[in-house]
């Protein structure tokens, strides 16, 4: 079952991020702030008004001027009608600033999710990427409402009312301060158990949330394969576990709750007996008793919001702080200085001594590979021998741990991204689609500025014009989520066609007719003939009888390269593309 993560997400942390994220908003958010700051601060001079009040009617003589009395009536209405115009202004555009950012928070995590590591996508559960993107977008807009409703109330009545008690009597502000350290140091301790959990709560629900995404995705194998009982199970135990640490999370919440406000609520009877002894003393005046209780009344106030709202600020910090472990993945902007455009004038694609591990087994120690531009080359192997990742690595989705690919004698890790996807396309085995129109998934790279002749070569040399024929709206048919409405074949089909309509100089065909009936994929492999008679093709094949026309097959075996030549040349020399071809030969699978 998930753990959580070993470092609590701080709220220093949450300061400089969001700091960071409110770029391009920062002088009116600083400004906005000021002003609810100065709205924070009305109910303090409204208590010091009511005080002078108070002293003035227990020392009104018959006779006396009531201007005093009239100017303070007037602050106090001021002062109140500011109080409330203010926080609707400030609220309204700082709820604006906090939808507009938690956009670009959710874009800014999409966009990232294309630039992290591959091997990080293996790792993480689909799910559990949603997950992060959706509640933490939303935990930054809800920590802000958190920040104008209750951040700044409860500073500004902590700090204004210290301020304020220093300013009358020395003795209160010693008494007010221990309180206050007193409290504070309680909310930390019982704080860091109720975060804890709470960050245990969000890993399980990224889990939870994995979970029922791969079951909606796969529902197919769910239903074939009979196994709805097994992944019922599985989310019930998430479940199970979830609601177990609501519990022991809520157990914490109300041993911080029944000790602190207990505690608290014994400091405002010692302030009010304290305060009581001073007026029998003639220390301080009757008015005073209201401006005394006033100050502390909005200090225990704040303190109390804290005690209030912080299970809700320690849920959204947690919840933020899960996406920014994504926005936080170090990634490099390849598109720019120092990284280069490739020569549209390239001659040749090589692996120089190509080491590569993956987890903890070498799948390349010492590959060399050339490859002439305008070569044909098909690639075959045993399953595990890295036919695939050879493909991967060639598109810098992984980064050899030694040696280097090369297009002449730039590697290819020092090429821009965007040169280097313009370059090359890649068409795998299990072609991705997106819910979107068919004509749509094959012209997916030209943005807007589609080109209907190079999208008609594309279909025809794909052999799409049936499927197009057959569905309800031709090409503009919506395919469905990872392309549910077409078949496999059809998908591949749909790959390929995207791949010629991206026009790029090599191809690289990864298994690509896999699920085609032998004779579409030999007029798709016809079309192609004359189609990239002058594009580099790169063919991995398990299938050896795809690979009669290539100019030149490469053989692998452990890592390394072990044989190469012509298909024909191969089959005289009866090594192991012999031995692979004789063994299809007899499973009739050529």
């Amino acid at each position: 079952m998930p753990q959580p993560t070993k470092k609590v997400y701080s709220s220093l942390e949450l300061i400089k991020d969001s700091w960071f994220l409110i770029k391009g908003y920062r002088l009116k958010f600083v400004f906005y702030s000021f002003i609810c700051v100065l709205s924070s601060l009305m109910p303090f001079v409204i208590a010091y008004c009511l005080g002078q009040i108070v002293d003035f009617f227990v020392g009104y003589s018959s006779g006396q001027s009531f201007i005093s009395f009239y100017s303070f009536v007037g602050i106090i209405a001021a002062a109140g009608v500011f109080q409330i115009w203010s926080r609707f202004f400030v609220k309204w555009r700082l709820y604006y600033i906090g939808g507009q950012l938690r956009m670009k928070i959710r874009v800014m995590a999409m966009a990232k999710l294309a630039d992290i590591e591959l091997k990080w996508h293996e790792k993480e559960e689909t799910g559990s990427k949603i997950q992060k993107i959706a509640s933490g977008g939303e935990s930054f807009f809800q920590l802000l409402k958190f920040y104008i409703d209750s951040g700044i109330p409860i500073v500004t009545g902590i700090v204004g009312g210290l301020v304020a008690l220093f300013f009358m009597d020395a003795k209160y502000v010693i008494f007010t301060a221990a309180y206050i350290v007193i409290y504070l140091t309680g909310e930390y301790y019982f704080n860091k158990k109720i975060a804890y959990w709470a960050d245990r709560l969000n890993v399980i629900k990224e889990k939870l949330s994995g979970k029922i995404h791969e079951t909606a995705s796969n529902i197919l194998a769910v239903k074939t394969l009979g196994i709805k009982s097994a992944l019922k199970k599985s989310v019930e135990d998430y479940e199970r576990e979830y609601f177990e640490t609501t519990l022991k999370n809520r157990e914490a919440n109300q041993n911080k709750f029944r000790t602190i406000k207990i505690f608290s609520a014994l400091v405002y009877a010692a302030f009010i007996f304290l305060i009581g002894k001073d007026i029998i003393a003639g220390i301080i005046s009757v008015g005073s008793i209201v401006i005394f209780v006033g100050y502390f009344d909005r200090i225990k106030s704040a303190l109390d919001n804290i005690t209030n709202h912080v299970t809700d600020f320690i849920e959204l910090k947690s919840g933020f702080g899960r996406i920014m472990i994504l926005l936080d993945k170090k990634t490099i902007e390849k598109d720019s200085y120092p990284y280069l455009d490739i020569s549209p004038e390239w001659q040749a694609l090589k692996f120089d001594k190509v080491g590569f591990k993956y987890k903890d087994k070498w799948i390349f120690k010492n590959l060399d590979i050339s490859i002439k531009r305008g070569e044909k080359v098909g690639i075959v192997g045993r399953s595990g021998t890295g036919k695939s990742t050879i493909a991967k690595l060639l598109l810098g989705l992984y980064e050899p741990q030694k040696g280097g690919i090369k297009i002449d004698d730039m590697d290819i890790l020092n090429a821009k991204n965007s040169s280097l996807t313009k370059t090359i396309s890649i068409v795998l085995q299990d072609s991705e689609m997106f819910n979107m129109s068919l004509k749509e998934n094959v012209t997916i790279t030209s943005g807007k500025d589609i080109d209907s002749l190079t999208f008609q070569k594309a279909v025809q040399t794909a052999e799409l014009e049936e499927l197009i024929n057959r569905l309800p709206q031709k090409e503009n048919t919506l395919i469905g989520e990872r392309g549910y409405k077409v078949s496999g074949g059809e998908r591949q089909r749909i790959g390929i066609a995207r791949a010629i309509y991206k026009n790029s100089d090599v191809l690289v065909l990864d298994e690509a007719t896999s699920h085609l009936d032998s004779k579409t994929e030999s007029a798709i492999q016809n079309n192609l003939k004359s189609l990239l008679e002058d594009k580099t093709v790169i063919i991995i094949a398990h299938r050896l009888s795809t690979l009669k026309d290539v100019d030149r097959i490469i053989v692998l075996d452990n890592g390394k390269v072990i044989e190469e030549g012509s298909f024909d040349k191969l089959l005289r020399d009866k090594g192991k593309f012999y031995e692979l071809y004789k063994l299809q030969r007899s499973r009739g699978a050529i």
